[in-house]
């Protein structure tokens, strides 16, 4: 299935970093802070302040529920663009790329991002032998 799944989030300046790690762990489906796994300060293009979070899954039990979330609750016209869309999204290393509306995610809503204010997801995929053609083949079944 998958070796891990990886988020991201970006805190700007505007927003409040409790709120932003409510939507992270929405999408992680844990209460737990030691999910966050790192928070680091950096300064964007015009100086202003940002912290990224940055959240890892690699227990299966973890990533199946992260999963189970997608399928279940991901709008059947977004599941229907993520599966039309899976060429594009899983590199040459096996990774399927999503992104994620962060505001939809504080809401407790699963929704894939349409505009730049986004939790990204890096899914490594298990594929015997790695390619991308063997990836696409796993998350086939899936999705």
């Amino acid at each position: 299935m998958f070796h891990y799944v990886l988020l991201h989030a970006i805190v700007h300046s505007t927003e409040e970093i409790g709120r932003v790690i409510s939507a992270l762990r929405f999408l992680l489906q844990v209460d737990d802070d030691d999910y966050i796994v790192s928070q680091s300060r950096v300064k964007g293009h015009y100086g202003n302040e940002m912290v990224l979070l940055e959240a890892k899954l690699t227990k299966s039990k973890d990533i199946r529920r992260f999963l189970d979330l997608i399928s279940d609750q991901l709008p059947p016209s977004d599941l229907s663009r993520l599966r039309s869309e899976m060429s594009e999204r899983v590199d040459d290393e096996c990774v399927l790329h999503v992104r994620f509306d962060k505001q939809e995610a504080f809401m407790g809503r699963l929704a894939l991002a349409k505009r730049g204010d986004v939790i990204s997801a890096r899914l490594k995929i298990k594929a015997y032998p790695a390619s991308k053609e063997n990836a696409l083949s796993v998350i086939s079944e899936l999705f």
